[in-house]
């Protein structure tokens, strides 16, 4: 019962501070510890609902705008991951765990 509180408050932290923590998931992940992991997506797909309700549909085209913006604007373009991974899915999944929706 503990491993799925510490899954759920694990992500909390992601939605919060992302940056932080992204990597905890992937170690617990990798030592084998299941359970944190699957709660951890579990409610971190919660999360991402209530999100995407709180914001509506404008405001996930906003937020996916800016992530866009982001790739795109050269004087930031060397600080994302866009500069790393090239343009694709990847790129987007990586940023969009690291930034979460803002109202």
């Amino acid at each position: 019962m503990t491993t799925i509180a510490a899954g759920a408050a694990l992500a909390v932290a992601t939605a919060l501070k992302p940056h932080t923590v992204i990597l905890v998931p992937l170690a617990l992940a990798a030592s084998g510890r299941l359970r944190p992991v699957l709660s951890w997506a579990a409610v971190g797909t919660v999360l991402v609902g209530a999100f995407a309700l709180a914001l509506g549909p404008a405001g996930v085209g906003n937020w996916w705008q800016a992530l866009v913006y982001g790739q795109t604007d050269t004087g930031q373009a060397q600080f994302t991951a866009a500069y790393v991974f090239g343009g694709g899915p990847a790129t987007y999944a990586v940023e969009a765990l690291q930034e979460p929706p803002r109202s």
